[in-house]
């Protein structure tokens, strides 16, 4: 029982950590700053900001280190996620978990180790904030709080981030958001070998609503569009307001020919929501989608291609879904 519980929890801290959608994105100055300034609070030369998925640790930002990521078996952070408090090893050599760690083993290697878990407000623990040194060494409890304070800011970070990237009216995310998503899950699917279709979904004569019911009833009717469609996609599924009543969806580790029973089903949900002040008016979206091939080299060329499917998909009557075929 107690390991289905553990099982559990796990599973629920890397959908939290999915939801943050911050693993394989670019480096960023902000998060930099912060492993600057705790290695130079502590005075050690080496530092990072990582997180830890189900087999990796994938480091956000360094000072030192010169990785990006590490087996998630031999990272110290994910030690670290057992505890609330600053986990610290003073001498690495000394310590039966990481005596024989290669990290620890190889010339010039670790020997003092502290990292702060990054804690989000529901509990769960995403990673840390660590600092490192090739000496044995001890830390004050001065330097303990000011390291948890640190790791406090990362997370404070990470949670405007996901704010900044919000849609106002429909909850969404924005386009500048989607098209840095974009760009990671393309990064991810050519490293891993794996699939990603990209879909436009877009409302259907919605001059029409604007004009007949007014731009409140259109709005209303932007905001309830998201919920239909979210009710057939996975919290790993990327969907975002990319302008007007334009929707695009991103749907990681998905063929076309997976997708398409997926998108068939929004466009389904979409036409049977039920809108009082459309006073019976049904509300329908065209879709168009494409999947990753060779010659897309940015998320543009790839939504670019759906985009000229969502055309057909209009210019052959609306409310159905077109696909384009790799070539």
């Amino acid at each position: 029982m107690a390991d289905q519980s553990c099982g559990l929890e796990e599973a629920m801290r890397l959908d939290a950590l999915e939801r943050q959608q911050i693993t394989d994105t670019p480096r960023d100055e902000a998060f930099d700053r912060v492993v600057r300034l705790a290695c130079a609070a502590l005075s050690v030369p080496m530092g990072a900001i990582s997180f830890i998925e189900s087999e990796r640790q994938w480091i956000k930002a360094e000072q030192g280190l010169g990785v990006h990521e590490t087996p998630r078996d031999i990272s110290f952070c994910t030690h670290a996620l057992t505890g609330d408090d600053v986990m610290v090893v003073e001498d690495a050599s000394r310590d039966p978990r990481f005596a024989s760690n290669p990290f620890v083993m190889s010339r010039d290697g670790i020997r003092f180790y502290a990292g702060a878990p990054l804690t989000t407000k529901e509990g769960y623990k995403l990673g840390t904030l660590c600092v490192v040194d090739r000496i044995p060494r001890k830390l004050h409890k001065r330097e303990r709080d000011l390291l948890k304070d640190m790791a406090a800011i990362v997370v404070s970070e990470m949670e405007l981030r996901r704010r900044a990237g919000t849609d106002a009216l429909t909850g969404l995310y924005t386009r500048r958001f989607v098209d840095e998503l974009g760009m990671r899950e393309l990064i991810r699917a050519r490293r891993d070998g794996e699939s990603l279709t990209a879909a436009f979904i877009d409302a259907d004569k919605f001059k029409s609503i604007n004009e007949t019911y007014g731009h409140p009833i259109g709005d209303a009717v932007l905001r309830a569009i998201g919920p239909a469609c979210q009710r057939a996609l996975r919290a790993t599924d990327i969907l975002g307001r990319y302008g007007g009543e334009e929707l695009v969806l991103l749907l990681p580790r998905t063929s076309l020919r997976q997708a398409m029973p997926v998108l068939e089903r929004v466009r389904q949900d979409v036409e049977a929501m039920a809108i009082p002040e459309l006073k019976g008016r049904s509300v329908t979206v065209s879709i168009g989608a494409a999947e990753l091939d060779e010659n897309d080299l940015t998320i543009t060329d790839l939504l670019g291609r759906a985009n000229r499917a969502l055309f057909h998909a209009k210019q052959s009557g609306r409310n159905r879904v077109e696909l384009v075929v790799a070539a």
